[in-house]
C-alpha cells in the first residue's frame, strides 16, 4: 500500500493531467459519434425503404422474366413437336409419356406450379401431373363459381391471344391460383398455373403467415391477380388503398391491417402493379428502440464527462500553466516533447494510408460483385451500383475475354488506368470467373463498330506487350445499357473459345461458314450450357450429360476440357464455389443452406473445397 501511495503522490500531476486530456478528447468524440449515429439512423431508414423498393422492382422484373419463359416454352412446344395429338391418342401409354414430357417443359418455369396442354375440340386436358376430363378440370378450377367457370372455359378456346384468369379476389391465398393461357399453334393451347406457394418459393423463399410479409400483383384496373398473403382481403377494405394503388408517383404508404402497421411498396410496369407489404416491426421497431436508448445514454455520458472535465481543469489550472511554459525554450524553439508529438502525427499518417489501402480493396471487391451480377443477368443493389459513377457516363459497353495472360491486382489496376488515360474510355479488368480467363469491361462514348474494333486492337497490343504466351482476345457486341451486358459476355466467350490466337470480334465469328471444328465447339458449348443451367443440382454427372445428349462420357469429357480449358469436375466445382460466394455476400443464409443451394451434398466437403480454392473458410469470406 505504501508503494501505491508514494506512486500516487509522486505522479499526481501526471495522473490528473492524463485524466483531463482524456476527458477533453472523449467529449468531442462522443458528440461526433452521436451525430454519426443520428446520420446512420436516418440513412438506415432510407436504405431500408430503398431495399424494399428494390425488392418490389425485382418482383416486377422476375414476373416479366417468368412470362417470357412461358411464351418461349409455348413456342418451343410448337416447333419441337414432342407432344403430338395423333401420337398421344394412339395408345394409353402415350398419355403417360406426354405427361412426363410436359413436366420436363414445366420444370424450366420456376413460378409455374402446374402446366396444362389442350388440343382443340378434345374432351380431355393433359397436365404435367395427370390427364383430366376437360369439364371436370374446369369445374374443379372454378370451385363452383359459374362466372369463373365461363372465364376458365374461355382460356381453352382462345388460341390467338394471351389470357389470364385469377380467383385471388374471392378465394383464400392458400387455395387460389392464377391461370395464364398461351397459344402454341392453331390446334394447341398451353395453360400455366401459378399459386401462392410457387410465387413465394422461387422469389423470396417460403414466407409463413407469422411473418406477415405480402407479395401482391394487380392488373391496371386494380384487380388482384396474384398474392402470397392471407391478409390481402383486409387491406382492400381500406378506402385509401385503391387510390394508393392507382395513383402515379406514390410508391410507398403505411396502412394498418388488423391492428398491425405495415409499409406498402409499389412498382408499376407492363400493365401490372406489383406491391410488397412489410410489417413495421421488421423495419423500424428494433432500430427505433436501439436509437432512443443509445441517444439517452450518450447525452447523460456527455453531461457527466463535461462536469468531470471542468473539475479536473480547475484542479490542474496552475500545474498546466507551469507545464506549458516548459514546452517552450527561452529562445522560442520547441523542446523534445514536440518532437515526440511530431512522431505521433507521422504515425497517424501511416495508419491513414493503411486505411486507404483497405478501402481500395473494399472498392475492388464491390466492383467484382457488381460485375459478377451483371454478366449473370442479375440486378445489383441500387445503392452499390451508384457508387461507381463512371457506369452512367458511357454511350455503349462491351466485354472482352482474354486467354494467355494473368494480372495481379496492382497490375490490373495499373494497366486499366494506362488504357483509360490513353483512349479516354472506362475500363475495368477482373479475373473472378476462371483462372485461365481475364475479363475486361469497357465503356465507350460511341457505339460504333469501328471505335470498338480500334479499342479492342489497342487492348490486344497493350496486353501482348505484357506476356510471352500466345494471347487470344474475344470481343462481344456492344450494348447500350449495363443490364444487357451479359449478351456481350456470352458473345465474347464464344469468340475467344472459337479462336486459337489473336483478336476475334463476335461479328466476324457469326459470319463464318460452319466447319467440323465449329460443330465440335457448338457441341462443347451445349455441354457447358447444360452444366451452367444445372450445376446446383447435386445429382448432375457425366453419366447424366451422356444420357441427355446421347454421347459417350469419353467424348463429352474430352470436348469439355478442350473448350472450357479445365476438366468437368474442376469446372462444376468452380461454378458452385462462385455461386456460393454470391450467396455469402448477398444473403444471410447459414453455411449448410448455402452448401445445399450451391449443389454440395456434404458440408464438410464444401468447407474443404472452398478453403482450398479461396484460401479462407466460407465464414471468414463472409466477414471480409
Amino acid at each position: 500500500m505504501k508503494k501505491i501511495k508514494h506512486f500516487l503522490i509522486k505522479y499526481k500531476f501526471f495522473i490528473r493531467l492524463t485524466i483531463t486530456v482524456l476527458f477533453a478528447a472523449t467529449i468531442p468524440i462522443i458528440i461526433f459519434n452521436r451525430n454519426m449515429m443520428n446520420h446512420t439512423y436516418r440513412d438506415t431508414v432510407i436504405k431500408n425503404n430503398n431495399y424494399y423498393a428494390g425488392i418490389t422492382a425485382n418482383m416486377r422484373l422476375y414476373s416479366s422474366e417468368q412470362m417470357a419463359l412461358m411464351r418461349n416454352t409455348s413456342i418451343k412446344l410448337g416447333y419441337e413437336k414432342r407432344i403430338v395429338r395423333q401420337t398421344v391418342e394412339a395408345h394409353n401409354y402415350n398419355y403417360i409419356l406426354a405427361i412426363k414430357e410436359l413436366e420436363n417443359y414445366r420444370r424450366f418455369i420456376p413460378s409455374s406450379a402446374e402446366m396444362f396442354l389442350y388440343f382443340k375440340n378434345a374432351d380431355y386436358v393433359l397436365s404435367s401431373k395427370a390427364k383430366y376430363g376437360k369439364n371436370f378440370l374446369i369445374s374443379y378450377l372454378a370451385g363452383g363459381d359459374d362466372y369463373l367457370k365461363n372465364r376458365i372455359n374461355g382460356l381453352f378456346t382462345d388460341n390467338i391471344s394471351i389470357n389470364m384468369v385469377s380467383n385471388f379476389e374471392t378465394a383464400s391465398a392458400v387455395n387460389a391460383r392464377l391461370l395464364i393461357s398461351m397459344p402454341v399453334n392453331e390446334e394447341i393451347i398451353a395453360v400455366f398455373s401459378v399459386t401462392r406457394d410457387s410465387l413465394g418459393q422461387f422469389f423470396l423463399g417460403a414466407l409463413n403467415d407469422e411473418q406477415k410479409t405480402g407479395l401482391m400483383i394487380y392488373n391496371g384496373d386494380g384487380e388482384l391477380i396474384l398474392s402470397n398473403a392471407e391478409f390481402v382481403g383486409s387491406i382492400h377494405n381500406d378506402p385509401e388503398f385503391t387510390p394508393f394503388l392507382l395513383e402515379y408517383g406514390l410508391n410507398r404508404k403505411d396502412f394498418i391491417i388488423d391492428g398491425t402497421a405495415f409499409s406498402f411498396y409499389k412498382n408499376a410496369g407492363g400493365g401490372m402493379i406489383y406491391v410488397l407489404a412489410i410489417k413495421h416491426e421488421h423495419l423500424l421497431q428494433t432500430i427505433n428502440s436501439l436509437y432512443t436508448y443509445t441517444d439517452r445514454i450518450t447525452v447523460i455520458t456527455i453531461m457527466l464527462l463535461t462536469l468531470l472535465l471542468l473539475t479536473t481543469i480547475y484542479m490542474n489550472y496552475r500545474p498546466l500553466l507551469k507545464l506549458s511554459k516548459r514546452f517552450i525554450r527561452p529562445d522560442g524553439t520547441p523542446r523534445g516533447e514536440l518532437d515526440i508529438l511530431e512522431y505521433t502525427i507521422q504515425q497517424f499518417k501511416q495508419e491513414n494510408e493503411s486505411m486507404n489501402e483497405q478501402l481500395s480493396g473494399y472498392g475492388r471487391i464491390l466492383m467484382d460483385f457488381i460485375f459478377h451480377n451483371l454478366v449473370y443477368g442479375l440486378a445489383p443493389p441500387v445503392d452499390k451500383f451508384l457508387e461507381f459513377e463512371a457506369f452512367g457516363r458511357m454511350e455503349s459497353y462491351f466485354i472482352i475475354v482474354t486467354r494467355g495472360i494473368k494480372f495481379t491486382v496492382s497490375e490490373s489496376e495499373t494497366t486499366a488506368k494506362e488504357i483509360s488515360d490513353e483512349r479516354g474510355i472506362f475500363i475495368y479488368i477482373t479475373g473472378v470467373f476462371h483462372e485461365h480467363y481475364i475479363f475486361v469491361l469497357c465503356g465507350l462514348n460511341t457505339g460504333s463498330y469501328e471505335e470498338r474494333s480500334r479499342t479492342a486492337r489497342y487492348i490486344f497490343e497493350t496486353f501482348s506487350d505484357k506476356t510471352d504466351s500466345v494471347l487470344t482476345i474475344g470481343v462481344g457486341k456492344a450494348v447500350s445499357i449495363l443490364p444487357e451486358i451479359k449478351n456481350s459476355y456470352f458473345g465474347a466467350l464464344t469468340a475467344v473459345e472459337s479462336c486459337s490466337g489473336g483478336l476475334a470480334m463476335i461479328e466476324d465469328m457469326v459470319n463464318k461458314k460452319p466447319s467440323p471444328d465449329n460443330k465440335k465447339n457448338e457441341l462443347a458449348a451445349s455441354f457447358i450450357k447444360y452444366v451452367d443451367e444445372h450445376f446446383t443440382d447435386p445429382n448432375i454427372s457425366l453419366n447424366r450429360i451422356s444420357d441427355e445428349f446421347k454421347i459417350s462420357i469419353y467424348v463429352i469429357s474430352r470436348l469439355f476440357k478442350e473448350s472450357a480449358g479445365v476438366g468437368y469436375k474442376e469446372y462444376i466445382t468452380g461454378k458452385r464455389i462462385d455461386f456460393s460466394k454470391r450467396l455469402l455476400l448477398t444473403t444471410d443464409k447459414n453455411i449448410n443452406d448455402i452448401a445445399r443451394l450451391s449443389g454440395f451434398t456434404d458440408v464438410a466437403n464444401f468447407n474443404k473445397l472452398f478453403k482450398s480454392i479461396c484460401g479462407v473458410t466460407p465464414s471468414a469470406f463472409r466477414l471480409k
